[in-house]
């Protein structure tokens, strides 16, 4: 059986990189021209690019979940020397209800008391004279209460939200400031083209120079 190098394929078939599918920001041309040069000394475990091209778009769209995973490692907005970063949002809700009720009374009594005297007179038919021929008198009496209630109910409620948040950071002492740099310089020597080629290389080559 003929062997062939990635590089001889490609040269040869450039289209066999067409079905491969990468996460949205990783640049198709630098992952197969790191392909193509990092692995150019490897034989293909296939040597068919009718065969190839179609294994290297399964290939891709099985891995594509894990690299969308590692590739949005690389994007993360932290700061690497804390390793305590908690926010906690808290919401109150107050209502009050007030009611208030009140009774008004008022009584008022009149007394009222009138006196009146009438006296008739005559003249006698041989006399231009008047005399008392008779008379009445007497006295009037108008009592009464007048009384009022009043009554008044009054209700109020009143309702509100109170929120607050509460933002904390920092290093909570179980690892070190030094030990957390060289943790983040090892996360920055994490490289997506570099995974990329090193699975590829695992799949597609023969580990033979």
């Amino acid at each position: 059986m003929a062997w062939v190098s990635i590089l001889t394929m490609y040269n040869n078939y450039p289209d066999i990189f067409d079905d491969m599918v990468l996460p949205d920001g990783v640049e198709k041309e630098v992952v197969i021209n790191s392909i193509v040069s990092e692995l150019a000394e490897l034989d293909l475990l296939y040597s068919n690019p009718i065969v190839l091209k179609p294994l290297i778009a399964v290939w891709s769209n099985k891995e594509l979940y894990n690299w969308n995973k590692l590739f949005a490692t690389m994007n993360f907005e932290y700061n690497p020397i804390d390793n305590y970063d908690r926010t906690e949002t808290e919401t109150i809700n107050n209502e009050r209800t007030n009611n208030a009720s009140g009774t008004q009374a008022s009584e008022t009594t009149n007394n009222l008391q009138i006196a009146s005297e009438n006296v008739h007179k005559v003249t006698g038919y041989n006399s231009a004279s008047l005399f008392e021929n008779e008379g009445d008198n007497g006295t009037v009496n108008n009592t009464g209460t007048v009384g009022n209630n009043i009554t008044s109910n009054s209700n109020s409620k009143d309702t509100g939200t109170e929120s607050r948040t509460l933002h904390s950071k920092g290093n909570i002492g179980v690892t070190t400031t030094q030990q957390m740099i060289e943790q983040e310089r090892n996360i920055s020597e994490f490289n997506i083209y570099d995974y990329i080629v090193r699975s590829f290389k695992r799949r597609f080559c023969l580990m033979l120079y």
